[in-house]
């Protein structure tokens, strides 16, 4: 990190790594699983939750089945957007909290920075997924695929229809793996305590998902 103060341009490196590597794993998925297993796939999670009827899963199946031939198109897009839209608002809580030490002078750019290099370890997800897409022996490829590294599908696995399933399943070990470089990163950049840097590394996460997890229990 303290060589990321100078060399600003492995930050763009991470950003484009971070978005070649989600963006392959996006359209390698959905131009290998079979259409038809996909479609039933969906639906058979609609279905479990109980919420639909006969009639709105058929909706849902036509639906999915029209809209599929574009859905990695669509997946690339929300790559596109998605990741350049959470790293602007991390960026900012940075500089906010960097902000309370007065000896920090790194500017709303620099946090960007610093954010993009702190999310590197979602490429190893990305590659996981292609890995296992890569070497599925059929095109009957879950889903699941895309989050393999969850928690959910490391530890719990739970099915859809479970209230902390769509938790479960955003939380994995490499967003784990993200944190500990934060802390780390705001020790280097920052005159934080080891408490605070760990507090303002973690808070983000114990709010997204502590807020997530009590409404999943409503």
């Amino acid at each position: 990190f303290n060589g990321l103060k100078e060399a600003k341009g492995w930050s763009w490196l991470a950003i484009t790594l971070i978005f070649l590597f989600g963006i392959s794993s996006q359209v390698i998925y959905f131009n290998s699983v079979d259409q038809t297993f996909f479609v039933e796939q969906q639906v058979a999670q609609m279905a479990q939750t109980g919420d639909y009827n006969p009639a709105e899963l058929e909706q849902a199946e036509a639906m999915t089945a029209q809209q599929f031939p574009m859905m990695w198109i669509f997946s690339a897009i929300g790559v596109l957007i998605g990741v350049p839209t959470i790293f602007c608002i991390f960026a900012l809580y940075y500089y906010l909290i960097g902000k309370q030490d007065m000896e920090c002078q790194m500017n709303y750019g620099d946090w960007f920075g610093f954010t993009a290099f702190t999310s590197l370890p979602t490429i190893f997800a990305s590659i996981g997924t292609i890995a296992l897409v890569l070497t599925a022996s059929t095109g009957d490829i879950p889903i699941s695929v895309l989050t393999f590294s969850s928690l959910n599908q490391l530890v719990f696995g739970l099915d859809a229809s479970h209230a902390f399933a769509g938790l479960l399943e955003s939380l994995n070990i490499f967003s784990i793996w993200t944190i500990v470089l934060t802390y780390f990163g705001l020790k280097s950049w920052t005159n934080f305590s080891n408490n605070k840097a760990l507090f303002f590394a973690l808070l983000p996460s114990l709010l997204i998902y502590g807020i997530w997890a009590i409404i999943a229990a409503l």
